[in-house]
């Protein structure tokens, strides 16, 4: 399943990443390891997040496109029967595309549900605190973690504010330079923080 993920990325269909899913939580049991179920959530959460952001780029394309065909009067149509066959692709385009961001929307849903018992912020403290090493130069990596643990409202981690100190130093937003100011806040920081 990893492979599979890892070759289809944000194509993988909604039906993988539940069996994925699954799999990973049963073999967190059997082999008492929870880096496997944060492993496959932090997988999920950047694929499946592109997979939606592409199929509403595309319905959005589509629904441009439809209704350019839509406003065209009866004497632009040089073809109606090749009129006809684009407007029932273009309608069927959009209509795949909201069943797809739908059933990725679910599908993100029930494995946010299988997520949360080995989600709790010590646990994820305690995998990453010994992962940050070996992922510092690997900015995607470190990104999956912070908003692994960002969803989790894990922000009073010291290995959250490692995390996105990391990212911050290396692609710094107006995002990260918030969430920065709000942990130096917590910190009691007040200089840094207005920096």
């Amino acid at each position: 399943f990893v492979q599979s993920v890892e070759l289809e990325r944000e194509n993988t269909q909604p039906m993988i990443w539940d069996y994925y899913f699954r799999l990973a939580t049963q073999m967190a049991i059997a082999k008492r390891d929870t880096t496997i179920v944060i492993e496959a959530y932090e997988r999920a959460t950047e694929y499946i997040d592109d997979a939606k952001r592409n199929a509403w780029k595309t319905f959005e394309a589509d629904t441009a496109e439809l209704a350019k065909l839509m406003a065209m009067s009866e004497d632009q149509i040089s073809d109606k029967r090749e009129f006809d066959k684009q407007v029932k692709k273009y309608t069927e385009d959009t209509t795949r595309q909201m069943k797809l961001v739908d059933n990725y929307t679910k599908t993100f849903a029930k494995i946010e549900t299988m997520f949360i018992p080995y989600a709790e912020c010590d646990i994820l403290e305690q995998v990453y605190s010994k992962k940050i090493e070996s992922v510092r130069e690997n900015i995607p990596a470190v990104k999956k973690m912070l908003l692994t643990m960002h969803k989790r409202g894990c922000q009073s981690s010291p290995t959250y504010r490692t995390v996105l100190e990391i990212v911050h130093n290396n692609e710094p937003s107006a995002q990260t330079a918030s969430m920065m100011g709000g942990q130096c806040i917590a910190a009691g920081e007040y200089g840094k923080a207005k920096d």
